[in-house]
């Protein structure tokens, strides 16, 4: 398993904390994942407190590199709830 590496300045600015991040991540609930750039990836998933979260990280070798954390807009969670696995 890789590590996953957080930008915790960048996450903070949303009220999202490292725990978050790392159950959306690891999580075996349903998930929506989709590249949104050549070497970026979003996923959109839920905490177990049953918070929605949008993270988006980079691949790097041996490590996930967490850039960016928010809260899951409404479209988002329908779709997590429409196509997510």
């Amino acid at each position: 398993m890789k590590k996953i590496e957080i930008d915790e300045d960048n996450i903070a600015k949303h009220g999202i904390s490292e725990d978050e991040v790392r159950e959306c991540l690891n999580s075996r609930g349903r998930k929506y994942l989709r590249k949104v750039r050549r070497d970026a990836y979003q996923v959109i998933a839920q905490t177990l407190a049953g918070r929605y979260l949008e993270v988006v990280y980079k691949v790097r070798p041996n490590v996930i590199h967490v850039f960016h954390a928010m809260d899951a807009r409404s479209w988002q969670i329908k779709l997590l709830k429409r196509k997510g696995k």
